[in-house]
């Protein structure tokens, strides 16, 4: 995510430099900043010169951002010791990697029509109840590629788990068995919202230094658009992907 965040910074630059030429800058305007975001949009390829949105570009951008966002974040450590760390959740950059797991939660939520003690089991490590829980869960964590086509990049689990944590912290080492010995609980399985759902309360109850705050997981369920999930769309549309 940092280097995505460099690489915006830097093109953003060049696109000041662009609209103030050297010699030429004066102090930046407010009303400067939309011009600023479609310069990088289109630098980017996400948007072309005509302001037509490239959704493929845009989503592999958001993708990159995804994969590191989902594991580090929903394995935030509370605790730590040895060589771990601990995520600082006032820090501005975890800040805006939670906005957006937020907003991947919420297309979720649409998507699967998760109900808000869905959401909560979710962001407080607590096993579904519901189908639709356990689908929120597959949701979320094939965003990530952590679950692709119901096989378990426990590599990629691993690298974004060391990206917060450290390679070598005592956590990422325990991931690694722990990720491991969880792929038993779902041997056999092929449904795909509860072979998700499975792996994941797994990690949970072995993993117990990993949880959001308590105050981070209700805020996380206050945003979610609930009023937005139509109460009688048929039963075979409304979890169509899953």
């Amino acid at each position: 995510m940092y280097a995505h965040d460099k690489a915006s910074d830097v093109v953003a630059d060049q696109c000041l430099s662009e609209m103030y030429p050297k010699g030429k800058r004066v102090e930046f305007q407010e009303s400067d900043e939309a011009c600023i975001i479609y310069c990088v949009l289109k630098k980017f390829g996400i948007m072309n010169s005509n302001g037509v949105i490239n959704l493929e570009a845009y989503r592999m951008f958001a993708r990159g951002i995804l994969m590191w966002l989902l594991p580090t974040c929903s394995l935030a450590l509370r605790t730590s010791t040895f060589s771990g760390t601990m995520v600082d959740f006032t820090d501005p950059k975890v800040q805006g990697h939670l906005d957006a797991l937020v907003r991947m939660a919420q297309a979720c939520v649409i998507k699967v029509r998760a109900s808000p003690k869905d959401v909560r089991a979710y962001f407080t490590n607590s096993p579904p109840i519901t189908r639709s829980g356990q689908c929120f869960a597959a949701c979320m964590l094939e965003q990530s590629d952590v679950i692709n086509h119901g096989k378990i990049n426990r590599d990629l689990l691993i690298h974004l788990a060391g990206l917060v944590n450290g390679k070598n912290s005592r956590v990422v080492r325990k991931l690694h068995s722990i990720s491991r010995l969880c792929l038993d609980s779902i041997d056999g399985m092929s449904d795909r919202c509860q072979l998700a759902s499975t792996y994941n309360d797994c990690l949970n109850e072995n993993m117990t230094e990993f949880a959001f705050p308590l105050d981070i997981a209700e805020e996380a369920v206050r945003k979610m658009p609930f009023h937005l999930i139509q109460p009688n769309l048929p039963q075979e549309l409304r979890q169509s992907s899953f």
